[in-house]
């Protein structure tokens, strides 16, 4: 009776693992339910569930694809749908699917903002506008021609003004080039 005991208590214990693990098949069964239920997160990890148990399957990645872009994760859902388009049986539904999944991003774009040199430049057409800022170019060029000029001519230190003059005639040059550019 001990032995018949101690026999059945142990095939208990090394048959209960066994039980308690579901196969594939019902726990692909699980998440397709929960899927056409709507509960989307839980039947994605229980796909997962699957595919770290070492199963894979065209119609196991093809519905991981389904559901990530019910999840509107369209970057997850197209890496499930290339990867089961590998398979023969699921060829053609993953290609019909990737094309969806390829139309949508084409649809997606994102507004950037604008980058701060366009902005510059919009401000430079609006506010002075391009014949202001070649205006305000050939002053300061003017005025650095004038100063150097005047050093020529023994009106002015050239020892003292040489530094304005150099800023004044490069800075002119350059607004004035910028005029053509805002142009």
């Amino acid at each position: 009776m001990n032995r018949l005991l101690i026999f059945l208590s142990l095939l208990f214990f090394a048959v209960q693992p066994a039980i308690a693990q579901q196969s594939p098949q019902a726990m692909f069964d699980e998440a397709n339910t929960l899927l056409e239920e709507g509960n989307l997160s839980e039947a994605m990890s229980q796909y997962r569930s699957i595919f770290e148990s070492g199963q894979e399957s065209g119609a196991l990645y093809l519905n991981m694809g389904i559901t990530a872009l019910r999840l509107d994760s369209m970057g997850i859902a197209k890496y499930y749908f290339l990867k089961a388009r590998e398979f023969e049986t699921t060829n053609q539904q993953a290609g019909q699917a990737l094309e969806y999944v390829n139309a949508q991003f084409s649809r997606q774009s994102a507004i950037l903002p604008k980058l701060p040199w366009d902005r510059a430049v919009e401000w430079i057409n609006i506010v002075p506008g391009a014949s202001g800022l070649f205006v305000i170019g050939f002053l300061l060029t003017l005025s650095g021609l004038i100063l150097l000029y005047g050093c020529w001519f023994g009106s002015f230190r050239f020892s003292s003004l040489f530094p304005y003059m150099i800023s004044l005639i490069i800075a002119g040059t350059l607004v004035g080039a910028l005029a053509f550019y805002a142009a």
